[in-house]
């Protein structure tokens, strides 16, 4: 079973159902997670973090995020919530480690 739904080949031997398969497709799915929280991390840092119920932060990301939908790309939309800035790592590292 392990050569047919994984990219690792079973070893003679050894017990697979002991072993954590579920990581060899997890990966990207992780990772992908981990990506979602640095891009909330440095939007709730620039856009929201100085008061979380302004009115104004909450309409300019209805206007330039919620409005569009799909429509925009959704890296587009954050970098314009950023100024023109990439996300960086830099506010979800200063989350997790408080």
């Amino acid at each position: 079973a392990q050569n047919t739904y994984s990219s690792i080949p079973y070893a003679h031997g050894t017990a697979f159902q002991t072993h954590f398969g579920h990581l060899v497709g997890y990966g990207a799915n992780y990772y992908s997670y981990i990506f979602a929280r640095v891009f909330s991390a440095a939007l709730w840092e620039k856009v929201f973090a100085k008061d979380p119920l302004n009115g104004a932060a909450g309409e300019r990301y209805r206007r330039q995020v919620l409005v569009h939908g799909a429509a925009l790309e959704p890296m587009d939309m954050l970098r314009t919530l950023l100024d023109g800035k990439e996300p960086c790592v830099d506010a979800f590292l200063k989350h997790i480690s408080s």
